[in-house]
This record gives C-alpha cells, sequence and structure tokens, in this order.
C-alpha cells in the first residue's frame, strides 16, 4: 500500500493553484483531501464551482471529507469550522501518512494542533503561499511572525524567497514552488478579443490598509474610472472593456456590480463578469489588461500581454519591478503598445515565479517537495 499524504483545502483560490501537484502525486502516494470554509462541497458559492469539478474528476470519492458549508466568510475563521477540520483530520491521519499540505500560509485555530498531530506521526507539513502580497505584510500572510504550524512553505519565487532570508528567515524552510496552474496556459492560444480590467475593491468599505508604494488606497469608483482613461483606451483599440469582479463571500456580487454600472460613462462599451468557467480563456483572450497586483495578473505576464498594475489599487509586492507597475496619473501608451521584450519577461518570470517562464512550476514544486520529503 501506498504512503499517505492529506492536502487541506480552506480556499478554492488558493487551492487551485495546487491541485494539479496534489494529482501528479498520486502516482506515488494515496491523497486524501480535507475541503473546509470556501472550498467544501457543502458550501453553496457558485465561486468554488470550478474547484469542486476538478477534485470530484481526479480524486476518488472515498478520498475526498467535507466539512459542514459556510453561510459567510467570518465562519470560516471560526473555532466551530477549525474543530470540523481536526476532527476529520483526526479521522483519517494514520501512520501511513507522511505529509500534510496546507493551501493557505494564514495561521488559523486548527494550524497548531494539525502541526502537532502530524508531528506525533513524524509527518512533514508543507504550507502554500497565501498570494501576492505586500511586503510590508508578508510575514502575518505567511504565517512567519507566529508560533510554528509548518515545516516548510512553498513561496512563489526566488524574488520574495530572498526577501525573506535577507529579513532573517531561515532559508532551508523557503521553497520556491511558482504557481503550477499556470503551467497549462501553455496549451492557451493567444487572442485579441477585448480589454480587460481586473478592480481589487469596488465598494468603498472593502478597502483594507493592506498596500503599499502608494499613498492612500484606492477603490474602483467613478474618479478612478476617469483617471484609467478607459474611453480613450478602447477608442484606440476598438475593443469591449471585459470587468472581472473578484468574487467575496462577505459581500454581494450583485451589489458590486450595480455600484459599478453606476460608476461607468455612459459612453463605454462593456461587460461585467464575476464567476468564469476559465481563467486561462479570460487572460489569454485579452488585448491588455489593467487593474492591481493579483496573483491573476501573472498569468498574463507569463502569457507575454501587456498588463498595467496601479500601485493606488495596492498589493504590488512581487511586481514591484515589473514596468508596468505604474501610478493612476501616468501614462500607460507605452506599456500597451508595446510588449515587454523576450529578454525582459525571461528575466522578471525567472526572478519572481519558479519555472513561470516555461511553464514548468510542477516541475520545481515536486522537486522541492521530494527534496524535503
Amino acid at each position: 500500500m501506498k504512503n499517505e499524504i492529506i492536502f487541506i483545502s480552506t480556499i478554492h483560490r488558493m487551492s487551485e493553484r495546487v491541485a494539479s501537484v496534489m494529482n501528479r502525486l498520486q502516482d506515488d502516494f494515496d491523497v486524501k483531501i480535507i475541503n473546509s470554509g470556501q472550498s467544501s462541497f457543502n458550501t453553496e458559492y457558485p465561486a468554488n464551482l470550478r474547484y469542486k469539478e476538478y477534485i470530484s474528476k481526479y480524486f476518488s470519492k472515498r478520498n475526498i471529507f467535507n466539512t459542514p458549508g459556510l453561510s459567510h466568510r467570518s465562519e470560516a475563521k471560526s473555532n466551530k469550522n477549525s474543530k470540523h477540520i481536526v476532527d476529520i483530520f483526526k479521522k483519517i491521519v494514520s501512520d501511513k501518512t507522511v505529509a500534510v499540505i496546507l493551501d493557505d500560509s494564514r495561521c488559523r485555530d486548527h494550524s497548531y494542533e494539525i502541526y502537532s498531530i502530524a508531528n506525533s506521526k513524524k509527518a512533514k507539513v508543507f504550507s502554500n503561499f497565501h498570494g501576492n502580497t505586500t511586503f510590508k505584510e508578508i510575514f502575518l500572510s505567511y504565517g512567519l511572525s507566529l508560533g510554528k504550524f509548518y515545516d516548510h512553505i512553498f513561496v512563489m519565487g526566488d524574488f520574495e524567497r530572498d526577501f525573506l532570508i535577507k529579513n532573517g528567515v531561515d532559508k532551508s524552510i523557503l521553497l520556491s514552488g511558482g504557481i503550477p496552474e499556470n503551467d497549462s496556459l501553455k496549451l492557451s492560444e493567444k487572442g485579441d478579443d477585448y480589454i480587460l480590467v481586473i478592480p481589487n475593491f469596488i465598494l468603498k468599505r472593502e478597502v483594507s490598509n493592506n498596500f503599499d508604494y502608494c499613498d492612500r488606497p484606492r477603490f474602483l469608483d467613478a474618479v478612478a474610472i476617469d483617471q484609467m482613461k478607459l474611453g480613450d483606451l478602447q477608442q484606440k483599440l476598438g475593443k469591449k472593456i471585459v470587468f472581472k469582479v473578484k468574487d467575496r463571500m462577505s459581500t454581494s456580487s450583485q451589489e458590486e456590480v450595480d455600484t459599478l454600472i453606476s460608476n461607468i460613462h455612459s459612453g463605454i462599451d462593456y461587460e461585467i463578469i464575476h464567476n468564469i468557467d476559465s481563467e486561462n480563456d479570460l487572460i489569454s483572450n485579452s488585448s491588455c489588461i489593467l487593474g492591481y497586483g493579483s496573483t491573476m495578473m501573472m498569468k498574463a505576464i507569463q502569457m507575454g500581454i501587456p498588463t498595467i498594475m496601479y500601485r493606488e489599487f495596492g498589493h504590488v509586492g512581487n511586481f514591484i519591478d515589473h514596468p508596468g507597475v505604474i501610478n493612476l496619473s501616468d501614462s500607460y501608451d507605452k506599456i500597451i503598445s508595446t510588449s515587454l521584450s523576450e529578454s525582459e519577461r525571461e528575466k522578471f518570470l525567472k526572478r519572481v515565479v519558479a519555472g513561470g517562464y516555461n511553464f514548468n512550476s510542477t516541475h520545481h514544486y515536486l522537486r522541492s517537495f521530494y527534496d524535503k520529503l
């Protein structure tokens, strides 16, 4: 019989980045999955359907375990939800468990107990980076400012790994694993169908202060849309503008859509979308992309699509050396009209995303995993 790995999924977006790696690990291990919070199959949430479908397709039903569903995002952080995770973990962990893999690097109530139990079984615990974040907040977001609850963490690439080492983190725990999900982009064909806008916050009450490289945080109100000069860009490129609204359990998608509609000038030809079947198709069919420092933006850069990220919309982090990072008041004409040279794109991606340039993050991830196991 094979040794076992337990994958704990709490947020579908985080889990999707590494789900293909969990599938590959089934070649050598019996992979069991605990779905909790937004990832639980019992949580009614349209945004997690893509993750549910992938897991249901590639993993045996007997190895999929789900906690009770959520009705609000805050319940994911509750003691009750953490207890559900620990209860399932205790039932399925065994002496054959050699590794536990966490989809998210943020510390939760269950984190320490899971680590303690895994330790007692001599199983290694691996964590995965939460997502691109400000380097002011990276220690909290990556679970490095609290007590130990994992043995190793997969970070995006050497850029942030070097930053963390310079700031006192033990280099032996840091593994550059890239974004394995993005490897499938090598199969995508580039289109030229629309101008894609990816906002962070649309509702003012949702804006956080977790920002870097700007004086104050901004949300996508009418003033910001004016400053982005979307009407001029549309006239220049002759393309429809597509706004991709980020799904959040804490807000109503319809409220965000209605607010966005009220902020957009009547002269702009646009469409608003939120739940999508494929992020890869959405990105690859874009003429250019404007937004904030979302991890999703790496897909565009890997595809060689002109990419603009506004400092005022926040979460610059790993993107800081990318020439597409500008202020709302800056001109983006040169960036839109001329893509990065191949040498510039190669230099950026090889530094920031392990395996990002050649679409082989999975190789980097698995090599580090087996090396530390």
